[in-house]
């Protein structure tokens, strides 16, 4: 018997249609927010590393720290559960590249997850799992800077016992007492940001997750992300900012590929669901010298790394390094240096085994080491070996090594290594004859034998000095020393920060320290010195228009002390803008920062120090506190959110200048004390005439740069004959002047009453002076002097001298 629709029961026909609409329904697609697209189950990744915090300070070590925003573009719901094992440890990192080499600098102690919000940062669709205890599919949940740099709430890294499988202890065991403010923060020494000892280095912070439902679902290798960030050079605490995105699912050793396009990048299973990251770069330096520079990245293996080895036969290295990161807070590791040997054939670093020590020094999650060596062989194909910690085995990594040494620089047919370990000139053990090496002044001595034997070397450069003057570096006193060696050693003064020594340029031109003390004027001077931009038109502020970008060009020589910044713009959503400000160094701080909500406007001074009508930066202007004024400053304004839209009309600065507090009232760079003789200071005030003009303290009606009070003519009211006294020939004077078409020299001296006019009352009041104890006539009386603004000439006056 077949069966008709008409014939099925109406409940059968509504679950056939239940099945099939159920089962033709697909499963919430995973979400690809730049860098990849998610995976299967609980997939969580940063999303955005937003905010910075600069703690300053202690022991030679500064503190910092970076929000990051998570976000779960897998399709099940991520666990979130606080006061247990469940939930996401969030760490930091901080990295540096510097002349090539790519190094891992600082490292935080570890944030625990306790609630889950349920936001749409990745732009994933959020489905809200509605609970604090679960991260929706799809949904974003922020921690800020403030919360993951909080000492009391930090757990050790050493408590991530199973990284490759998101396993922690919890509750946390070791919880010391935080010593200083640098303690379970991300902690950097401060060696390696100070801009003297780091020309040209570029920085990068990263974050990282790690949680159990993530890594059980195969999804724990994109749990990082990394953002570039710049450093100030400020001592008090080296602020960092961030400057362009974050770089989602990208561990920070991607910047260094991301940087530099020669980097090679090899992705290492370790067998257990760990994966490691190997970076290497192969430099030819001469003819004969080749630079090896070797990073192993640890993301999340579990089984760590104890030795790294390479093929090294034939060949001498030399210049020889290992860098790890150091531990901090009481971790529990030891922060002993990887050994090397050469010997066997290879070059190798390792530390203790397992067995010696369960808390050497290895290679750990979160972490990265440098190997590095020079040799006179070029690179070729070979295999690099990791010895792993926790279980003893071994992987093997394609790399370029050095090829196998036969190198016969001087082409006489006898190996290198077999003339030098006859008695041939070796002088700094690199393997390369001495005769093949670099000698910049062809006294047939090799550069690095005469740095060796104490030719000044003061740049580290490996050239001598003397060459490098020879060539055309500066060495304006004639020392010996290059200029910018005696300035970055301190040895000499650069306080125009124009590269030139101090000692030089008042030698080349005394004027320019006109007190004869040894300093230029432009740097004692000091004061605040204000700029605007009158933005006319108006430029437009919305999310269709690209960013306002409006700049100032400061011309104002020294170190910056303060700087305040005024913004004046209209805008309906002030929540949807960010405000930036670059100086002439490249330091970047952000004004504002998406704050602000749905309010109108920004009409303010963004100060550090606050008071009335001021607003606090989102970040620190004291960033550019020490740094050169000089140069252009410019303002970013962008709208990131459609909807709303705005114009900026005006913006300006206000900088204080560092100096030795010597006044510099008309800021031409000459202190006001060279400047004041007699000749520009009439009224022997102390400051220069045209500050006393430009202040208000004096007028110049005239407008010929000299006060009135100077300028004028001086006179005695009353004495309108100019013959030494008051009588009554002086009314019959006025009386003339007024009606009998008579001639005055000085018609000031006339206004007796002091109403700045001439008529028949001031004849009345000098008659009752004179006759009957009247009042004084009006200043100046009775000695010679300047009238002031009365409005009436005095071209003469013979009475005065």
């Amino acid at each position: 018997m077949s069966l008709s629709q008409k014939n099925l029961p109406p409940v059968f026909l509504f679950l056939c249609a239940a099945i099939l609409v159920f089962s033709t329904s697909p499963v919430q697609a995973q979400c690809d927010p730049g860098g990849g697209l998610g995976g299967t189950g609980a997939d969580v990744i940063v999303g955005e590393l937003t905010g910075t915090q600069s703690y300053g300070n202690a022991g030679g070590y500064y503190a910092f720290s970076v929000g990051t925003t998570s976000c779960n573009i897998g399709t099940e719901e991520l666990d979130w559960i606080a006061s247990t094992n469940q939930h996401p440890v969030i760490g930091q990192n901080m990295f540096r590249l510097k002349d090539g080499t790519f190094e891992q600098i600082g490292m935080s102690w570890l944030k625990h997850g306790f609630t889950a919000l349920q936001g749409n940062t990745c732009g994933c669709g959020c489905t809200s799992s509605g609970t604090g205890s679960r991260l929706g599919v799809g949904c974003s949940d922020p921690y800020g800077a403030g919360l993951n740099g909080s000492q009391g709430s930090l757990g050790a890294r050493s408590e991530v016992i199973d990284p490759a499988h998101g396993g922690f202890i919890y509750p946390q065991i070791l919880d010391p007492s935080n010593s200083d403010l640098t303690w379970r923060r991300l902690r950097v020494h401060g060696n390696d940001l100070n801009p003297t000892l780091n020309s040209g280095a570029s920085y990068f912070v990263e974050g990282h997750y790690v949680t159990p439902d993530d890594a059980a679902a195969g999804n724990h290798h994109n749990n990082t992300s990394y953002r570039d960030i710049t450093v100030s050079t400020s001592t008090s605490n080296h602020a960092i900012n961030f400057t362009g995105s974050t770089q989602r699912q990208q561990p920070g050793i991607q910047a260094w590929q991301d940087n530099d396009p020669s980097v090679t990048l090899v992705d290492i299973s370790d067998g257990d669901d760990g994966l490691l990251i190997l970076g290497y770069k192969v430099t030819q330096q001469t003819a004969n010298l080749w630079q090896y520079e070797y990073a192993l990245y640890n993301m999340d293996s579990t089984r760590s790394v104890r030795s790294f080895s390479l093929p090294l036969l034939g060949v001498v290295a030399s210049d020889i390094g290992f860098h790890d990161v150091e531990y901090h807070s009481t971790e529990v590791y030891d922060g002993a240096d990887w050994a090397v040997s050469t010997s066997g054939g290879e070059i190798s670093w390792s530390t203790s085994t397992f067995a010696q020590n369960s808390n050497a020094n290895a290679l750990r999650w979160g972490t990265m080491y440098n190997f590095r060596f020079v040799t006179t062989s070029g690179p070729t194909n070979a295999n690099a070996t990791l010895g792993q910690f926790t279980t003893g085995g071994t992987l093997l990594v394609p790399i370029l090594a050095p090829m196998v040494g036969n190198l016969d620089c001087n082409n006489n047919g006898v190996p290198d290594a077999d003339e030098i370990a006859n008695g041939a000139s070796d002088c700094d053990g690199n393997g390369l004859l001495d005769e093949c090496q670099e000698d910049c002044d062809n006294d047939g001595e090799a550069d690095a034998c005469e740095i060796l034997n104490g030719a000044l070397d003061c740049d580290g450069d490996f050239i001598p000095d003397t060459c490098q003057i020879s060539a055309g570096e500066a060495d304006c006193d004639l020392d010996g020393v290059l200029d910018s060696c005696e300035i970055s050693q301190g040895t000499e003064t650069d306080c125009d920060l124009d590269g030139a020594l101090d000692s030089c340029q008042i030698d080349s031109n005394p004027a320019s320290d006109c007190d004869n003390n040894g300093v230029l004027d432009a740097c004692e001077a000091a004061g605040i010195f204000s700029y605007v931009d009158n933005v006319v038109p108006p430029a437009p502020v919305s999310s269709s228009d690209p960013p306002v970008v409006r700049t100032i060009d400061v011309d104002q020589i020294g170190l910056v002390d303060d700087v305040d910044v005024q913004i004046a713009l209209t805008h309906t959503w002030i929540g949807d803008l960010t405000i930036s400000l670059v100086n002439p160094s490249g330091t970047n701080v952000a004004l504002h920062s998406q704050s602000g909500g749905d309010a109108d406007d920004i009409n303010t001074v963004y100060d550090d120090d606050g008071g009335a009508g001021t607003t606090a930066p989102a970040s620190p202007l004291s960033a550019f506190d020490g740094q050169n004024a000089l140069g252009d400053w410019t303002l970013t304004v962008q709208d990131t959110v459609g909807g709303d839209s705005g114009v900026l009309n005006l913006w300006g600065l206000d900088i204080a200048i560092a100096g030795a507090g010597l006044p510099d009232c008309n800021n031409n760079g000459i202190h006001d004390g060279c400047e004041l003789t007699s000749a520009n200071d009439c009224n022997t005030n102390g400051v220069l005439d045209e500050c006393d003009i430009s202040s208000g303290t004096s007028a110049d009606t005239n407008n010929d740069g000299i006060p009135d009070e100077c300028s004028a003519v001086t006179y005695v009211t009353g004495d309108t004959n100019a013959d030494g006294s008051h009588d009554i020939s002086d009314a019959v004077n006025i009386l003339t002047y007024l009606f009998g078409g008579g001639q005055v020299s000085c018609i000031a001296s006339l206004n007796n009453n002091g109403d700045n006019s001439v008529d028949i009352s001031d004849v009345v009041y000098l008659l009752v002076y004179l006759f009957d104890n009247g009042a004084d006539p009006a200043a100046p009386f009775p000695a010679c002097g300047p009238g002031g603004a009365t409005g009436l000439s005095c071209d003469s006056f013979g009475g005065c001298p």
